[in-house]
């Protein structure tokens, strides 16, 4: 008991929080692309800053994910740009789930290295993985590495940071509705119903707010 009491009387340490640090600039990410070894790292960086894709969610993006992107023998086109992407979602309901877009530049780098799998010789179909990554943590040590090539410490998760924040951004000056930011950013439980399934109307306002939001906060 005496023990116990004793115990009770030792104060706890109060947490050390330190708080994250600020997500790469557009500086700092044009660094990061411009220096990543190869055209499959840029290609993950794009869809993590300018689409805010998890790496999870790169991992197991097929190109019938991506309806904007005409794939042929020996041709990659994008037929919309902005594109849209539909992430394969932990949620077995549709009603639940999102898809975000990517930037003429994000779709630029993609389409080179699509390319580039032509190429070699790689017959691409719809069942193709976007970027062949065997796990996400192979996609995050592979930005990881192009980070640091870069003289950068920022962690991959920093580079969804950077999409979120900028359109957070492109929120307070009125060029995206919350909503809209809310739902391309993946946070389904907060979209309305009225965006869980659009309208092609309502979709095409969503692409041209994602568009004026890019232009000015999210293409370094």
């Amino acid at each position: 008991m005496a023990l116990a009491a004793k115990r009770r009387l030792i104060p706890k340490r109060a947490h050390q929080y330190s708080p994250p640090p600020p997500p790469p600039t557009r500086e700092e990410l044009r660094r990061i692309l411009n220096t990543s070894r190869n055209a499959k790292t840029r290609a993950a960086v794009a869809l993590m800053a300018f689409a805010g894709l998890k790496a999870q969610y790169i991992q197991t993006l097929t190109l019938k994910d991506v309806p904007d992107l005409n794939v042929q023998s020996n041709t990659v086109q994008f037929t919309k740009t902005p594109a849209k992407i539909v992430p394969q979602s932990k949620w077995r309901n549709t009603y639940l789930r999102t898809f975000t877009f990517l930037c003429e530049p994000g779709c630029t780098y993609l389409a080179n290295f699509l390319k580039e799998r032509q190429g070699k010789g790689e017959n691409l179909t719809q069942q193709s993985q976007v970027i062949p990554f065997s796990s996400p943590s192979i996609i995050a040590l592979a930005v990881k590495q192009a980070v640091r090539a870069a003289g950068f410490d920022f962690r991959p998760y920093d580079l969804r940071r950077y999409f979120l924040t900028s359109l957070m951004a492109a929120e307070a000056e009125g060029l995206i509705h919350r909503e809209v930011r809310e739902f391309i950013s993946g946070y389904v439980v907060k979209a309305p119903l009225t965006l869980r399934r659009p309208t092609p109307q309502m979709e095409q306002m969503m692409r041209e707010a994602y568009r004026k939001s890019a232009e000015k906060y999210l293409i370094p």
